[in-house]
């Protein structure tokens, strides 16, 4: 199984950007989340701390032989945008990084991944979920806002 790369600083963002060629030809593949949550058997639910929540997406590139899994633990917000042509379905570029402005009076920081380079979690806004997508491309993008990010590639599908 290959081991995860963790993602820990700007740098390790460009060492993945590198290896994958920026996104650009890729596409999401598949998506799975975990939020650790459960109901006991006698009906009792538990909550998960926030750090349990995982999400990993896995992408297909016309460049790069081996799928990429990316994992995100700590999940805080998640927007998935199903492509409505083959067009869209395409990853042209992403962007990736750390903010820290995302949270009211705090500054901790959060790894933020769209499959738009242009996009901006600090002007997304909620109340426009159900208008048209406009040339800005705020609202067509995929994006995942998360605690940490690693990833790996995958060469088996049973590592997946």
């Amino acid at each position: 199984m290959n081991d995860w790369n963790e993602i820990a600083c700007s740098a390790d963002i460009e060492y993945l950007l590198d290896q994958y060629g920026g996104f650009h030809d890729s596409c999401l593949v598949e998506m799975f989340y975990r939020s650790g949550c459960y109901v006991k058997e006698n009906g009792t639910m538990v909550l998960a701390p926030l750090n349990c929540q995982e999400l990993h997406m896995i992408f297909h590139s016309q460049w790069y032989k081996d799928p990429l899994e990316l994992c995100f633990n700590g999940v805080r917000k998640c927007n998935l945008v199903g492509s409505e042509n083959w067009f869209s379905a395409d990853i042209f570029d992403c962007h990736l990084a750390y903010h820290d402005d995302l949270l009211t009076g705090r500054d901790d920081p959060l790894i933020v991944w769209a499959d738009f380079a242009g996009f901006s979690p600090t002007l997304y806004s909620c109340d426009k979920l159900l208008q048209e997508p406009d040339a800005t491309h705020e609202l067509d993008v995929t994006f995942v806002i998360a605690e940490k990010l690693k990833w790996r590639f995958v060469s088996d599908p049973q590592e997946m």
